[in-house]
């Protein structure tokens, strides 16, 4: 259970890291106030609702394979 917790937030946070470089990337070549990363969004998005379903499709694909592979 542990090592599926760590792996979801292990995804998580490489998709906060590719979503702020494109952001980023974004603003500068359209610098305007309203394409400016915001911090909490990304929070909010990468800290609570991705890794809570990252462990839901680890733990779906986990069983699959004990539905599959028996043991």
């Amino acid at each position: 259970m542990v090592i599926r917790i760590v792996l979801a937030f292990v995804f998580a946070f490489i998709f906060f890291l590719r979503k702020r470089w494109q952001d980023k990337e974004a603003f500068k070549k359209a610098p305007h106030p309203a394409n400016r990363p915001s911090l909490i969004n990304d929070f909010f998005v990468c800290g609570i609702f991705l890794p809570i379903f990252f462990y839901m499709i680890i733990t779906f694909i986990h069983i699959w394979f004990l539905k599959i592979f028996g043991s």
